[in-house]
């Protein structure tokens, strides 16, 4: 294997298989990495996102043209799902109960794998309330979890159809979504970090969030899109525009922890303070 091919390329997205085979989505297309030295080219068409489905054993990946889907024994290519949301990259996947799940900037697919149904959501038809899906995530509840370009939204089966959670708090991209058991809902947004109280809306229906930026914990700036990854210990890593950050959700206090509030001007002129320097004279 030629390391400088590896180090050469700009990556969308890892999906990991085992700690033998992990599916790397590069501008180079396609690649297995066999840890330690070890490269496998499936395809050169570049994907923007992919997902490893443990039950099919099927490495899922999403390019412009669509979703391409192969199977891992032999990486041979078993589906190709084309033109999915013309113009549009698919840059989500994830799978439910339902099925598999494609999102892209232009709206939302569900794809059965056994009876090779597929359904679209748009804007246009008026199937959706939002204009794209960014991110998405199933919790242990089986939920459907969707980031859009317009707050959080969750998939409710029974009525196929999708709720907007908490949408005078949360307006803005939700670039990632990762679930902690049944507990928490870690998102990213281009604000900062929120995590929603999962355990709570499920047990009383309420939308209650903590929100964190450079002020009260989180350092990074704009997280990136599907740029996290939660390890089996409960450490969630995420990348940002500035620098890698680590959270551990199994010891966190989520406690609300309010921004104390600064005052040094009032009308364009400065204040006295008193020795404390927390109230103004």
């Amino acid at each position: 294997m030629n390391k400088s091919h590896i180090s050469g390329s700009y990556y969308h997205g890892i999906s990991v298989k085992s700690k033998d085979t992990i599916y790397l989505c590069g501008t180079t297309g396609l690649q297995a990495f066999y840890p330690p030295d070890n490269l496998e080219l499936i395809s050169n068409q570049i994907p923007m996102i992919s997902y490893y489905d443990p039950e099919l054993d099927w490495i899922l990946v999403g390019s412009c043209p669509g979703v391409q889907i192969y199977d891992c024994k032999n990486h041979m290519l078993i589906e190709n799902i084309q033109a999915l949301h013309t113009h549009y990259c698919i840059v989500s996947i994830v799978k439910d109960n339902n099925g598999f799940w494609f999102g892209s900037y232009k709206g939302l697919s569900r794809f059965n794998p056994i009876s090779k149904d597929l359904k679209n959501y748009t804007r246009e038809n008026k199937d959706i309330p939002f204009l794209g899906v960014i991110s998405m995530n199933v919790d242990s509840k089986n939920t459907l979890w969707l980031g859009t370009t317009s707050g959080l939204y969750r998939y409710i089966s029974k009525v196929d159809s999708f709720e907007k959670i908490s949408g005078e708090l949360i307006n803005s991209h939700i670039s990632f979504i990762q679930s902690c058991k049944d507990t928490l809902l870690v998102l990213g947004s281009t604000d900062g970090i929120y995590s929603f109280n999962l355990k709570l809306f499920y047990q009383k229906g309420k939308a209650d969030f903590n929100y964190y930026n450079q002020l009260n914990g989180y350092q990074g700036d704009e997280p990136r899109q599907n740029g996290s990854y939660m390890t089996p210990e409960g450490k969630l890593y995420i990348g940002s525009n500035t620098k890698l950050s680590v959270m551990d959700l199994t010891h966190r206090n989520w406690d609300p922890k309010p921004v104390k509030l600064f005052v040094s001007k009032v009308n364009n002129r400065f204040i006295k303070l008193t020795e404390n320097s927390d109230t103004f004279i």
